[in-house]
C-alpha cells in the first residue's frame, strides 16, 4: 500500500531525464503560444479598430492556411488606417505577403518626399 501511495504522489516528471524534461517544457510552451495565437486571430475584429494592431494580428496568421490568408486580405481594406510611419514595419521580412506589402506601400505613399527622406535609411 505504501508503494502505491508513493506512486500516486510522485510527479510524472521525476523519472524523466533532463533532456526529456526540457522537451516537455518546450512542448507546453508551444501549446501556450498556439493558444495565444489562435485567440488573437479569433478576436481580430476587435483589434481592427486599432491601427497599430495590424502587425500584431498579422503575426497571428497561419500563412499556410488559405482561409486565414483570405481573411487577412478581407480585413486589410477594413482595418483602421495605419500612420504611414507605422506602415514601414510591414515591409520587414516578417511580413512577406505581397498584399500586405502593397498595403504598406499604399500607406507610405501618403508621405511627402521630404518626410520620406527621413525614413530612407530604413529602406536600405
Amino acid at each position: 500500500m505504501a508503494r502505491l501511495k508513493k506512486f500516486f504522489e510522485q510527479s510524472p516528471l521525476d523519472e524523466l531525464t533532463e533532456d526529456e524534461k526540457e522537451e516537455t517544457k518546450k512542448e507546453n510552451k508551444g501549446e501556450a503560444e498556439t493558444t495565444a495565437r489562435d485567440n488573437l486571430f479569433a478576436s481580430r475584429e476587435h483589434y481592427q479598430t486599432y491601427p497599430k494592431g495590424l502587425p500584431i494580428f498579422l503575426k497571428s496568421v497561419r500563412w499556410n492556411r488559405p482561409v486565414q490568408v483570405n481573411e487577412v486580405y478581407n480585413m486589410l481594406g477594413n482595418w483602421a488606417a495605419m500612420e504611414p510611419e507605422d506602415a514601414i514595419q510591414l515591409l520587414d521580412a516578417k511580413y512577406p505577403d505581397e498584399k500586405v506589402r502593397q498595403y504598406a506601400v499604399s500607406r507610405i505613399s501618403l508621405l511627402s518626399d521630404d518626410e520620406l527622406r527621413l525614413y530612407m535609411i530604413q529602406f536600405s
